[in-house]
């Protein structure tokens, strides 16, 4: 791993609830590692990247939109994994137990998120499914906000995932081992895109996340939790119904 894609000083806000984490950028300083064999590059267009460079200048606020890029895969051994990312410099957050309410909307993807001793959020997103890391577009709203955004009538549930998951926190970079009910144990990369970091930056890191971390990756995974469950359940809804996808 190169310690030049995690440059960032150690943030007071590690201090902060996991929500909070959530919307900041929390710098860690990793230990010099050696770098692993190469792997594929992270490939996001141009087009991509300039509408995430534009949409960096928007100011914040709450419920304001925010970007990642993210990658899933298969895990091949949770244990060995713990072990690199930690070698790597990554600071362990909490394991939380979470609970996914997805709902069928019109366009976007909208989940309730419960976690246990955590506020519920509801988090709405826009993420394309494909293989290779993907823009996350996404706005996370408390449980007022999100009566205020989408209405006190329920929404129609789609799907429920539940999970426990590992929390890993290295630069700007989170790392979920993720272990899911009824499929299996996965690892996910969460590289948050700000205007101090850019998305060329994140492409970088995950490149060497990957490296760092190939003898441990499975399959790549280019849709959600949900939507594996809800083909497993055989129940996959009407592309035309627009579901809220993890």
């Amino acid at each position: 791993m190169s310690p030049a894609s995690f440059k960032h000083s150690v943030n007071p806000d590690d201090l902060l609830p996991i929500t909070r984490r959530y919307r900041a950028v929390i710098g860690l300083t990793p230990s010099t590692t050696q770098h692993a064999l190469p792997f594929c590059e992270c490939r996001i267009t141009n087009a991509e990247c300039l509408r995430v460079r534009t949409q960096q200048q928007a100011p914040s606020a709450p419920g304001h939109l925010m970007q990642n890029l993210e990658f899933k895969c298969e895990l091949r051994d949770l244990s060995l994994a713990r072990s690199i990312i930690l070698r790597l410099g990554a600071v362990h957050a909490g394991t939380l137990e979470q609970t996914d309410t997805y709902y069928r909307v019109p366009s976007g993807r909208l989940k309730k998120r419960e976690t246990v001793g955590e506020p519920t959020e509801y988090i709405f997103y826009h993420r394309p499914d494909r293989l290779n890391p993907k823009i996350s577009q996404f706005t996370i709203f408390s449980e007022p906000q999100a009566v205020e955004r989408f209405g006190a009538t329920p929404l129609p549930t789609w799907v429920v995932v539940r999970k426990v998951r590992e929390l890993f926190l290295l630069g700007n970079v989170r790392i979920h081992l993720d272990q899911v009910s009824k499929l299996g144990t996965f690892l996910e990369f969460e590289a948050m895109v700000t205007n101090a970091v850019t998305v060329e930056h994140c492409q970088k890191q995950l490149t060497d996340l990957r490296a760092a971390l190939a003898p441990v990756l499975g399959e790549p995974i280019g849709c959600g939790y949900s939507d594996l469950l809800a083909k497993d359940e055989d129940d996959q809804p009407q592309k035309l119904l627009g579901p809220g996808r993890a």
